[in-house]
């Protein structure tokens, strides 16, 4: 049901003129085709290339971002996440997108599907540590424990 939505908020947001003409809305359709197919990785690759063509952010590659990041973000309770401090660099960045994408007033183009999903990914990361200590201690005491 999830992706069903998804792929719909993101053909109406197509429908809208939300995404580029020309080569940089190309590598934002190739985007969304490899996340719905859940090939997150290459859709950031996609993503920074529509960034590059752009010379800028839009609202649109920044939305698709931050639900590539939170899919490859790893539960808070998976072991994986504390394996390496870069996963909390991850995590700041994603939060930062999400701040950003919500600070900026809402163009009339973005439906309020769109603003309410990036609402709910800010709100999905609180269960994770804020702070790079709390980060670190966790991934000690996760690292010590496997050693037992």
């Amino acid at each position: 049901m999830k992706a069903l939505i998804l792929i719909l908020t993101f053909n109406g947001l197509m429908l809208c003129g939300f995404a580029q003409i020309g080569p940089s809305g190309s590598k934002l359709t190739a985007a969304q085709a490899a996340y719905t197919k859940g090939r997150y990785q290459e859709a950031l690759n996609r993503l920074a290339d529509a960034e590059r063509l752009q010379k800028q952010t839009t609202a649109p590659v920044l939305y698709l971002k931050i639900l590539v990041q939170r899919a490859l973000l790893p539960a808070v309770n998976d072991s994986a996440f504390y394996n390496h401090m870069e996963q909390f660099d991850k995590l700041e960045v994603l939060r930062e997108n999400c701040r950003l994408y919500l600070s900026n007033p809402v163009p009339a183009k973005i439906s309020f599907a769109a603003y309410q999903k990036i609402s709910q990914v800010r709100q999905s990361l609180t269960h994770y540590p804020v702070a790079k200590v709390q980060f670190d201690e966790i991934m000690h005491l996760k690292n010590t424990g496997k050693q037992h």
